[in-house]
């Protein structure tokens, strides 16, 4: 083997300049530790020191080498090749070693310490956004793992990551020594992996949330003077970029909150989860009716909700999928007696529910009949006044107070469809933004179109839409708690 090349290389990389954050995660020793921030942060760039670090002080066994193999891991190809390997060559210069074009592109290190220790690494890049592509880490032996952007990339290839660390230099070999993965990212949806992971670390898990760049100020963004990494970027870099932008968009990317930035329009643009989504939960009265709004189909989904003077709380959800009305009813009836045994409860779903199946004679309705739920049609599945139904109240408040409010705990699809999942879909034309003019059908839809049906089979808003009962669908009591019309009350 050639003599190695002795060069100058740090064994200590200072992080503190970039930032206190940045500073923690650097002198953490965690066996995972994740860096969440805002764009031009600096969380990449000492991702990639902290790999150089690891790399240049790996243990040395007997013969004075430092091996260490590792892997750098992106959702895509196209975006290893345009951000994740020029971000590393940055840092990772022909100093330290050769890049080689290969399948997978891999950088290889050999050169000697002024200390007499030689370093002999490799570092690997890989795509591993689908299933095929995380079985290319089966049969790997690894020191670590860097995650390029962790929120695009899916769970199972951070356990099968997980799986393939330290096993390189094998036990016998080295002993004892650290192995891990770091990984950076902007801020996760609320329901990610990483935000779960974020809420409660694993033992061996350290999660580092940067501040946000930009923060919402008497009624307009401002540039956060706490962001880290100020002093390495363009001077009003974070001031140009929240202008021009939308709310959801610069929240995620800039103020590091967790969230989704939404390529379509929502149903309900007014809900606003710091107005409309309590602090506290909401507890289901049992001396009060308990309204819920059915949505059939093979997504179907149901609202729970009261009224408390003329507030509406959202109390729960049952959210499923793939399953018939049969089935669904008996999952319903259990959910029920479980959480409700003993209130009266009232249930109103879509009218097109009265349809036969093509399969068989009965309804949606009698299905769900069959299973101990005695539900009744809303007068009409009439897109606006749906979506008005809820609107009126998302608008409204009465003694500083929304008229209608959900549950953080309970209603998490609900709140998720109403802060843009439940939209209608961006149309592909060019040089302007138009909408398809019904909501897409997906997770997030049904349980919204539930909550339509059981306000309107409630009477919710009924004065404001402008529609006045015919008689057919239930009949007027002067105690009812609702303008209008009253439903029919079942016990369950």
């Amino acid at each position: 083997m050639a003599r190695a090349q002795r060069v100058k290389v740090p064994v200590t990389v200072r992080y503190g300049a970039a930032g206190p954050v940045l500073h923690q995660f650097a002198q953490s020793n965690k066996r995972v530790r994740l860096i969440i921030g805002p764009l031009g942060s600096g969380k990449t760039y000492t991702c990639i020191q902290e790999l150089q670090k690891r790399i240049v002080t790996q243990k040395p066994n007997a013969m004075g080498e430092r091996k260490s193999r590792w892997v750098a891991i992106r959702n895509t190809y196209p975006d290893l090749e345009t951000t994740t390997i020029p971000d590393f060559r940055e840092v990772f210069t022909d100093d330290f070693g050769t890049f080689k074009q290969s399948t997978p592109p891999r950088f290889t290190m050999f050169f000697g310490l002024e200390d007499n220790t030689t370093v002999q690494a490799e570092v690997f890049f890989l795509a591993l956004d689908q299933p095929d592509d995380i079985r290319k880490l089966r049969g790997t032996q690894l020191t670590g793992g860097w995650i390029n952007e962790a929120k695009e990339v899916p769970r199972d290839a951070l356990d099968m990551l997980d799986s393939r660390i330290g096993r390189y230099p094998s036990r016998k070999d080295l002993g004892d020594y650290w192995h891990g993965i770091i990984g950076d990212s902007i801020a996760p949806d609320e329901d990610h992996w990483l935000a779960e992971f974020a809420d409660k670390p694993p033992d061996g898990w350290e999660i580092f949330i940067q501040p946000g760049a930009a923060i919402w100020k008497v009624g307009k963004w401002e540039v956060n003077p706490s962001a880290e990494n100020i002093h390495n970027l363009q001077p009003g870099y974070y001031n140009a970029l929240i202008q021009g932008k939308r709310k959801d968009w610069i929240e995620v990317n800039v103020a590091n909150k967790f969230g989704s930035v939404k390529d379509g329009r929502p149903v309900h643009p007014d809900f606003s989860k710091e107005w409309h989504v309590s602090h506290t939960p909401l507890e289901a009265d049992i001396k009060r009716e308990l309204y819920i709004g059915i949505d059939f189909g093979r997504t179907p989904a149901a609202a729970f909700f009261q009224r408390i003077g003329n507030q509406i709380r959202v109390i729960d959800e049952l959210v499923t999928e793939n399953m018939g009305a049969l089935k669904f009813g008996q999952i319903l009836k259990r959910h029920i007696n479980e959480y409700y045994a003993n209130f009266k409860c009232q249930f109103w779903g879509d009218p097109a529910g009265e349809d036969q199946a093509q399969t068989r004679d009965e309804t949606p309705y009698d299905m769900l009949s069959a299973a101990g739920i005695d539900a009744s049609p809303v007068w009409t599945n009439d897109f606006a006044f749906r979506q008005n139904s809820l609107d009126n109240l998302l608008t409204t408040a009465e003694e500083g107070q929304p008229l209608i409010m959900f549950d953080a705990e309970k209603c998490i699809y609900l709140i998720k469809g109403l802060n843009g999942g439940y939209q209608f879909r961006r149309l592909r034309v060019s040089g302007r933004d138009e909408f398809h003019d019904k909501p897409h059908k997906n997770i997030f839809s049904h349980v919204c179109e539930a909550l339509h049906y059981g306000l309107m089979g409630s009477g919710a808003g009924e004065e404001l839409i402008g529609f006045q009962d015919d008689g057919d669908i239930g009949k007027i009591e002067s105690d009812s708690e609702f303008k209008g019309w009253h439903p029919k009350t079942v016990g369950v």
